[in-house]
């Protein structure tokens, strides 16, 4: 709804301008130009009224939850790097009392042939 008001404000008064300052007209208003600028002022108009609107209806929206649906917690998402899984036969990582997860010292690799 918000995309679809700006369009129109674009449009409508857009095409105020053009047809006040210039020779040109919006292709899609071109059957317009006997009705401007009352035309343009009614189509901007319309696309403030529908924006405000989307404003209104979103700040509804968002301060009351619906209580049909459960709040959830959000999860922390940590992606696995590949640097970051373990090889296998390594040792597992460790975790110490603060919750920090260490890496175990890597055993020396043997030289490849």
């Amino acid at each position: 709804m918000l995309r679809f008001g700006l369009a129109l404000v674009l449009l409508g008064f857009g095409s105020v301008a053009l047809s006040q300052y210039s020779d040109r007209q919006f292709v899609v208003l071109m059957w317009a130009e006997p009705m401007q600028p009352v035309l343009g002022f009614v189509v901007g108009g319309l696309g403030v009224a529908l924006v405000v609107a989307s404003f209104v209806l979103g700040n509804r929206d968002r301060a009351q939850p619906s209580a049909a649906a459960p709040q959830e917690q959000p999860q922390q998402w940590q992606p696995q790097q590949q640097w970051q899984q373990p090889r296998p036969g390594a040792p597992a990582p460790q975790v110490n009392q603060a919750h920090q997860v260490t890496q175990p010292h890597p055993a020396p690799q043997q030289p490849r042939p």
